[in-house]
């Protein structure tokens, strides 16, 4: 009988416990202060701040490479290559950044769908003699899935300014809202930018073609033995042609000049000597 009456003794002690302890749970906590549109203010900016460097979940994740390529090729015909190329990349849907036609080379910047690009590197490899090639590739698949959470969280803050903006009371505040608002949108735009560029870089690759012609072709082939003594014979006939050239301009210019030299020589001093003459009688009527 003790052991019951004892039993039910706890069983009440332990009922006004829990109920004390649930009202204390209910009233005898404060409840937390809303907190005021300044602080909630900075509590967002915070938050954003924090979560911009936050690195993506570990989750399975597409991988974002972008891949590039170079190649060098000895070919027969310039122009006739360049067109073949620009059917090759035109039918599997990409296009040319860039062309730079030269005389003796063309230099052209190909943008390739990634899923095709190992088809048109070993395609525009056979259209001649490869001199040489390179490929890279570079994963940037952190630094995308990081941009993008931070874009993301951008959004989130954007969004919680324009409702700030909407409770503010004052002028103050509006004007200081739309302040952090205007940031917050300049990084937005400046994040969106970026990714457009590293979709543009993974979906496209980049393949840089450079077309040369054969040395015999070139300007700056070297001269064949033929070719040396036929020049050196032009030499020496450009030479001889000048010398003669120089004797008529000396026959036709230089007789006239030097008779007529001669002949104020013969007038003024020579034999005729009016000049000399004249400095005698000069002379004469000094003394």
């Amino acid at each position: 009988m003790k052991k019951i009456l004892l039993s039910v003794f706890f069983v009440l002690l332990l009922a006004s416990c829990s109920q004390k302890t649930g009202e204390y749970g209910l009233s005898g906590l404060a409840a937390p202060k809303a907190e005021s549109p300044a602080k909630e203010f900075s509590l967002a900016s915070d938050t954003l701040s924090r979560t911009n460097a936050a690195p993506p979940a570990e989750v399975a994740m597409e991988r974002k490479l972008i891949r590039q390529g170079y190649i060098r090729l000895e070919v027969k015909e310039l122009a006739n290559t360049a067109d073949e190329i620009k059917n090759n990349i035109t039918e599997i849907g990409g296009y040319i950044s860039s062309t730079d036609m030269r005389e003796d080379e063309v230099y052209m910047e190909l943008r390739v769908p990634a899923d095709k690009f190992d088809m048109l590197f070993k395609e525009i490899g056979g259209l001649g003699r490869v001199l040489s090639s390179n490929q890279n590739v570079e994963d940037i698949t952190d630094s995308y899935y990081d941009l993008e959470t931070r874009l993301k969280n951008a959004y989130v803050l954007e969004e919680k300014y324009r409702q700030y903006l909407g409770q503010a009371k004052n002028i103050e505040d509006i004007l200081k809202v739309e302040q952090y608002l205007s940031d917050v949108r300049s990084r937005i735009e400046n994040m969106e930018a970026q990714k457009r560029r590293y979709d543009k870089d993974v979906s496209y690759s980049i393949l840089r073609v450079n077309l040369v012609l054969p040395p015999e072709k070139t300007s700056t082939a070297y001269p064949s033995f033929y070719d040396y003594l036929s020049a050196l014979w032009l030499d020496v006939v450009s030479f001889f042609v000048g010398f003669v050239f120089i004797l008529l301009r000396i026959i036709i210019f230089g007789i006239p000049i030097l008779g007529a030299v001669l002949f104020f020589y013969w007038l003024l001093w020579g034999k005729l000597g009016l000049l000399r003459k004249l400095l005698v009688v000069l002379g004469r009527d000094k003394k």
